[in-house]
């Protein structure tokens, strides 16, 4: 725990949460169970992270995020829907296969900012996964993503598709705990990395379970009733989207919205096939900035992902509420 507070006040441990917010989508993806005896057992949400569930469904995400915005009341939304429907699956053999694809469509709305205008910026996502079990305790994991994202105000660049590919080895000792590491390479507006991450999911007993994706998210939650818990939770999040060049704007740059946030969650299965969540909180950290596109970090610059400069910067904290509603077959 010495060992993991010292990381967290490094220069590293930041680029790392910076990436990891960036990289969320696809972790709800890899992130996933690493046997056929778990994989009915997959729609368990936090706080920000959506994701359709394991075997197939569509997942709804709203969340809003109030702000004070040139002097007066406005706010930040995010609408997000998630859809997945498995291409192949194979339980029955001694290597369990199960293939899947869907896509994902984000909408930020954001206040009319000059710098970078009246807001509304959408990304479409092409995910793939492909999870091989190597042993009942063992799982190999495949994990791909396309996004286009921009203000979709004019012709599409080449540089506006952003790439992202992951492998990721899971263990399950037991039916209470899986865990695992992906090692993730990104290609977007910030640059090319690589970076590990570490996941957990652990049913500690009947009442309390832990989730968590270090070091964006960790979630506790309480089983209040059969189908229902209540927790606590917190996460990092980010998105990126490209801008059109106008007079004002010369040069490409693109949009990041940061948010790190903790609060509480209550979410409640209905028929085993629907599940509704809430979350409410508060941010300790918002970013809504934009950034040269020609500033990125590489495999041996590392530190421009956080020695980035921003064009135009707003940094407050606020109230944050989520409500999602998902539905799995």
């Amino acid at each position: 725990m010495q060992n993991f507070c010292k990381l967290n006040n490094s220069t590293e441990m930041k680029r790392a949460i910076i990436l990891a917010g960036l990289l969320l989508p696809i972790f709800a993806w890899s992130q996933s169970p690493d046997s056929a005896n778990r994989s009915l057992d997959s729609n368990r949400q936090s706080l920000f992270l959506t994701g359709a569930p394991r075997l197939g469904g569509i997942s709804l995400t709203d969340a809003v995020t109030p702000m004070k915005i040139n002097n007066g009341n406005s706010m930040v939304q995010q609408h997000i829907v998630d859809f997945g429907i498995p291409l192949v699956k194979d339980f029955t053999s001694a290597h369990p296969i199960f293939i899947k694809t869907g896509f994902r469509y984000e909408n930020l709305i954001v206040p009319d900012i000059t710098a970078f205008g009246t807001g509304s910026f959408n990304s479409f996502t092409v995910p793939f996964l492909a999870s091989y079990s190597i042993t009942k305790k063992t799982n190999l994991t495949l994990v791909g993503m396309g996004t286009l994202a921009t203000d979709m105000k004019t012709s599409i660049h080449a540089n506006d598709v952003q790439y992202v590919a992951g492998i990721r080895i899971g263990f399950q000792p037991n039916p209470n705990l899986r865990y695992g590491v992906t090692m993730t390479y990104v290609n977007n507006y910030s640059g090319q990395l690589i970076i590990p991450v570490p996941d957990i999911d652990w049913t500690i007993n009947k009442k309390w379970q832990l989730t968590a994706i270090v070091p964006s998210r960790v979630s506790l939650k309480y089983k209040i009733a059969p189908n229902q818990s209540f927790g606590l939770t917190t996460g990092y999040v980010a998105s990126v989207y490209g801008l059109t060049q106008n007079k004002e704007m010369p040069n490409r740059q693109y949009l990041s919205w940061q948010q790190f946030s903790g609060g509480l969650i209550y979410d409640v299965t209905l028929s085993k096939r629907w599940n509704f969540n809430l979350v409410a909180g508060h941010s300790f950290m918002q970013r809504l900035e934009t950034f040269d596109q020609a500033t990125k970090a590489s495999f041996n610059n590392f530190s421009e992902l956080s020695n980035r400069k921003p064009i135009y910067s707003d940094r407050q904290t606020s109230f944050i509420f989520q409500a999602g509603i998902n539905y799995k077959f």
